[in-house]
């Protein structure tokens, strides 16, 4: 079996830029409370209408933060109620030898809802 190997340039490259939107998701906080109970809770829901439908830049995204959540290298901030957040690859690194990127995290990065034109 293959494995193909990506170099930092190509990570870079792969950024939603130009007509790709990237992936938006809606912050959200809730506290609870039950019998014997109470707690709170974060998370980000998926903006469908608000990301880019599918391309070869971001096609990869959602994949790569389902795989980095499960070797802890997804980067989840205190999530703000209501604020609009992109999932990006940041930190990367990359083999002196070869060039090629052995390590990156994906993140949620806050950005302003202006920007996004919306």
């Amino acid at each position: 079996m293959t494995t193909f190997k990506f170099t930092a340039d190509m990570i870079t490259e792969m950024q939603p830029a130009g007509k790709c939107k990237g992936l938006f998701f809606r912050g959200y906080r809730s506290t609870f409370v039950n019998n014997d109970h109470i707690g709170e809770r974060q998370g980000a829901r998926f903006l469908k209408r608000l990301s880019c439908p599918g391309c070869d830049q971001c096609g990869y995204l959602m994949d790569d933060a389902i795989e980095a959540n499960s070797c802890g290298s997804l980067i989840i901030p205190k999530i703000e109620n209501g604020a609009l957040y992109q999932l990006k690859i940041t930190n990367i690194s990359k083999d002196w030898e070869t060039g090629y990127a052995d390590s990156w995290d994906t993140e949620l990065v806050k950005v302003d809802a202006k920007e996004v034109g919306r």
